[in-house]
């Protein structure tokens, strides 16, 4: 039943592959520990006690509340699942609330470090970086950009971002010649041998170059790249839409932070301490 679900996850509904792993992830962590409780426990006689029980001893094992409500949703979404399809009459999952997730200040990168980051690279990784940069996109949506997907005269590049949705981020002058550099041979992805990982042990690798770049990774510089956006005065609604975000909620946190910068340096400057 798990992999028909993760199946409708991804080609129904559009998850992307890493939220759909996370959530086979999550089901058969919950299924391994029912059967510790009852031996003969199965999906259909599953109680609300049950995923009260698992949900603790994840809380009890160090688990953040983030992926504590990613775990309820796995659970909550499989029993709707499997409530339509006719294999079950009710889900046994009722949540009025959820573990309350701590807003927390994204981290970014100081504008002069990551340049000189970016010029310690070359070749593909640095026609990657130049991506993430200029446009904010996923890591995984830069990786899945094709050559089809990039319209030279109109300078655009069309994101296939989350739930399969496309948005359109545009192409500057450094990023026009950063991809005109790249290998024109290759008849699909730009860069077809880069995955995730890849781009993260590289930038690790560069980060051991500096004393000052403890969070160098994709998200970091989308966290970056949104925040700037903010500082230059972009409204909320722009800056959802180019980071591809579904809720205004996500953004207004880099509106927040830059109102808590402006408010910062505002109160630097006390004339009645002269």
């Amino acid at each position: 039943m798990i992999n028909e679900f993760i199946t409708y996850l991804t080609s129904i509904k559009g998850y992307s592959q890493n939220t759909a792993r996370a959530y086979e992830r999550d089901l058969r962590h919950f299924a391994k520990f029912t059967k510790s409780r009852r031996e003969c426990a199965r999906w259909s006689t599953i109680k609300m006690e049950d995923v009260d029980a698992f949900i603790i001893a994840q809380s009890n094992g160090g688990k953040k509340p983030a992926t504590l409500c990613r775990q309820i949703s796995s659970i909550s979404s499989f029993y709707k699942f499997l409530k339509r399809n006719g294999y079950m009459v009710e889900s046994p999952v009722k949540y009025e609330s959820r573990p309350k997730i701590e807003k927390t200040i994204p981290h970014t990168i100081a504008h002069d470090t990551m340049m000189q980051a970016w010029s310690k690279t070359s070749g593909e990784l640095h026609a990657i970086l130049t991506i993430l940069m200029t446009t904010g996109v996923r890591i995984q949506e830069c990786l899945d950009i094709t050559w089809d997907d990039i319209k030279w005269e109109q300078r655009q590049i069309i994101i296939h971002g989350k739930g399969s949705k496309q948005r359109i981020v545009y192409i500057s002058d450094v990023l026009l010649w950063e991809l005109q550099t790249v290998a024109k041979d290759k008849k699909w992805r730009i860069f077809p041998s880069w995955t995730q990982e890849r781009v993260r042990r590289e930038m690790y690798w560069v980060s051991q170059e500096f004393d000052n770049l403890q969070h160098y990774s994709p998200h970091t510089i989308r966290h970056t790249y949104a925040t700037e956006l903010a500082k230059m005065g972009a409204n909320v609604t722009t800056i959802a839409t180019l980071m591809g975000h579904e809720s205004i909620k996500t953004t207004q946190k880099y509106i927040d932070m830059n109102q808590m910068e402006t408010q910062q340096v505002a109160l630097m400057y006390n004339p009645t301490k002269y």
